[in-house]
């Protein structure tokens, strides 16, 4: 179906419209929808909040920014995300997963205008770009280098076919990169970038043994699934914690000495281990020379990682957390 023949059906019926998309169809199978007596119950809102605009091309990056963020809510951090789209899924064509959270009147995300898009256009022969070529954009595009998605905390893509999470993710080490994957063609693209990839929500019954490694994996089979994912996602990733107190991963301790100091300035972890000294040619190898006897991080960040927190069996598991967290910037004092 054409372009210009979805709009028409959209205009003409939306509901059907959003029936009739292809998750929806995959949906249908385990969740009942009733049909609404009215568009207003569909569709939250009438437009999508435009951030701004990214176009990639072979030798350069252009962003452009239309709305400035700013936010003002007290009891939550960083609660702000953008979602990449295509130019001409802006107003939903294709995007059945943004229907359904437009269409639930609990969303807060978008309630509370707090989820923005982010129009991009990739005119690149080869879908993947290397981090060289990313790192090439950052040293000619004085934007990405301004910190411009200070004000957002997530980046959503959905079924991604481009790098663009990835470089977004680059210019602020607080932003979490969440990627919506229902089919094999996306997923085989993404493992380029896996280890860039802070959170998968991926369809029911789609391989995802060479995924592993991503810090939060949750699958959904149908409608009611998905949108408790991604609340759930966005609560944990941007939420404000009060105490922000930090937490044992592992100790032998009841009541850690000093801890309260800790916590006073600030502290985002706190690591407590043995070593060995064997044959280390890089820092990895170092970190595999570890044995971690205490663990703790902070609360904002433990929600983070709980996933992996939460199926931690042994010291392989430990270790691949305290590289992850690395990874991503945690600073651990030694205790």
């Amino acid at each position: 179906m054409s372009l210009e023949k979805k709009i028409k059906k959209l205009q003409r019926d939306p509901f059907q419209f959003f029936l009739d998309s292809k998750i929806v169809k995959q949906f249908s199978k385990s969740s009942s929808i009733s049909k609404p007596s009215s568009i207003s119950n569909i569709f939250e809102v009438s437009e999508p909040l435009i951030f701004g605009s990214l176009k990639i091309t072979e030798n350069n990056l252009n962003l452009k920014i239309l709305s400035k963020v700013v936010n003002k809510n007290n009891s939550l951090s960083g609660l702000t995300s953008i979602i990449l789209t295509e130019k001409s899924d802006i107003y939903l064509i294709n995007r059945p997963y943004i229907s359904l959270m437009l269409k639930e009147k609990s969303f807060f995300a978008f309630k509370n205008k707090t989820l923005y898009f982010l129009e991009e256009t990739i005119l690149v022969k080869n879908n993947f770009l290397s981090m060289g070529v990313i790192g090439k954009y950052f040293m000619t595009t004085k934007i990405l280098r301004q910190n411009p998605f200070q004000e957002f905390r997530n980046i959503i893509s959905i079924n991604a076919m481009s790098a663009s999470s990835i470089i977004l993710r680059e210019t602020n080490p607080n932003l979490r990169n969440i990627h919506i994957v229902d089919n094999n063609t996306s997923l085989n693209y993404l493992e380029k970038y896996k280890d860039f990839i802070d959170v998968l929500i991926v369809f029911d019954g789609i391989d995802i043994e060479n995924y592993k490694n991503i810090p939060r994996i949750i699958v959904f089979k149908d409608a009611k699934s998905f949108l408790d994912a991604i609340k759930m996602i966005l609560i944990d990733n941007s939420y404000k914690l009060e105490s922000n107190i930090l937490l044992p991963v592992i100790t032998n301790e009841d009541n850690l000495y000093g801890i309260d100091e800790y916590n006073k300035r600030g502290t985002e972890g706190l690591i407590r281990f043995k070593y060995e000294l064997n044959d280390i040619k890089t820092f990895t190898d170092s970190v595999e020379n570890y044995y971690i006897e205490e663990l703790y991080l902070k609360e904002s960040i433990y929600s983070l990682y709980k996933d992996m927190i939460f199926n931690i069996k042994n010291q392989t598991d430990l270790k691949k957390l305290l590289k992850t967290t690395l990874r991503d910037g945690v600073h651990y004092e030694e205790i």
